[in-house]
């Protein structure tokens, strides 16, 4: 087929119930999915009973739109999954749909070897404009998520105010690459929101890079984490972060940490790589991973042009202090004792951090190297 190719239908404007599936190999130019091409209606999966779809999926040409379960969705989504080896298409690729102004709820994504395309490619979704939340992508050994430009573990693109993704994770064992690569978004932008949502993928590629996130443009992210390690190589100014590679406009970032370790030839930060615009707002983040110290080069961020406030970053892990360059000004070094100290008062909560009867922030000598975590985003 070429246009609204799936493999159970090729356009739903109706019901798919749940336990519907297909195991077909998928081809088509336009709006192609391994269950259905192009849906504006629902797809209905329940807990008993999933919709799924097992074939490969392939977007010939410059083809647009293609995902493991459906290429294009304004409709709703739930209780479904993917598990394929491999997802290809040219723009708007994803593991799970390509393009998705529609609702994604309670669905998952095992990819076993590859999600690849040219741009706005992700492991769960393409681009999308709207709702997904409590959904998951895990890449097996050797699974990775790859493309030109725009791309992430879970998403390539989450562009504009009614884009939000909630309660999401990554995981993505073989790695992300590209650029504007990051090991959950490629780029969050235009007042796109994700929250409560982590990725454990290593990421690596030419410029804007970040653990969790390539680009922050007038967006915001909170409750977040990052584990995996971000790295630059081939270009001058790479802008590479242990959570994101740079931040632009009217963003927030509060309420996040990075742990992964940080290399590349210039702008390299624990925490982001480069903060350009001094109206983004910052807030209780910090960054614990290894920063390679070329130039440029800081514990929480290789340049900023905010004064970052109740931020820190760990001297003894990250290898820098703020004797080193540009960057190392930005944010708070402290020592490893005073970041795992768990009696409060400690260094977080004098800087206004939540650790209350119902918090943001726990800390104890139990989980997450004993760092501070997130309540509504645990690290096991």
């Amino acid at each position: 087929g070429t246009t609204n190719v799936g493999g159970l239908v090729g356009s739903n404007a109706g019901t798919i119930d749940g336990g519907s599936y297909s195991s077909a190999a998928v081809t088509g130019s336009s709006s192609t999915g391994g269950l259905v091409g192009y849906n504006t209606g629902n797809i209905t999966g329940v807990v008993v009973a999933e919709c799924y779809a097992t074939g490969d999926v392939t977007g010939t040409g410059t083809s647009e739109y293609t995902g493991g379960l459906a290429g294009y969705n304004s409709g709703t989504i739930v209780y479904s999954y993917v598990n394929s080896n491999t997802v290809s298409g040219y723009s708007n690729t994803g593991g799970f749909v390509g393009w998705n102004e529609g609702t994604i709820t309670n669905s998952n994504v095992t990819i076993l070897v590859i999600v690849d395309g040219t741009q706005s490619t992700g492991g769960f979704a393409g681009y999308n404009s709207n709702s997904i939340s409590d959904c998951n992508v895990t890449g097996n050994a050797g699974a990775t998520v790859s493309g030109g430009t725009q791309v992430g573990g879970f998403v390539g693109y989450n562009y504009s105010a009614s884009a939000h993704i909630n309660k999401c994770t990554a995981s993505i064992l073989g790695g992300v690459s590209g650029n504007y690569a990051g090991g959950f978004a490629g780029i969050n932008a235009i007042s796109a929101t994700i929250q409560n949502s982590n990725s454990s993928a290593n990421t690596s590629g030419g410029e804007r890079i970040g653990g969790f996130l390539g680009r922050l443009n007038e967006a915001l992210v909170m409750t977040c984490y990052a584990t995996g390690n971000a790295s630059g190589v081939t270009f001058t100014r790479e802008y590479v972060g242990g959570f994101v590679g740079d931040i632009l406009g009217n963003s927030s970032v509060v309420n996040c940490y990075a742990k992964g370790a940080t290399s590349g030839d210039d702008y390299i930060g624990g925490f982001a790589g480069r903060i350009y615009i001094s109206s983004s707002i910052i807030d209780n983040c910090y960054a614990v991973g290894a920063v390679a110290n070329i130039a440029n080069y800081g514990g929480f961020a290789g340049d900023s042009a905010v004064t970052v406030t109740d931020c820190f970053y760990d001297e003894s892990t990250t290898f820098c202090d703020d004797s080193g360059s540009d960057g190392s000004l930005v944010g708070i070094g402290a020592i490893n004792a005073d970041m795992t100290d768990e009696l409060l008062p400690n260094i977080f909560s004098t800087a206004g951090w939540d650790f209350s009867t119902l918090p943001v922030w726990i800390i104890d000598n139990t989980y997450n190297d004993e760092y501070p975590y997130l309540a509504d985003n645990l690290p096991y």
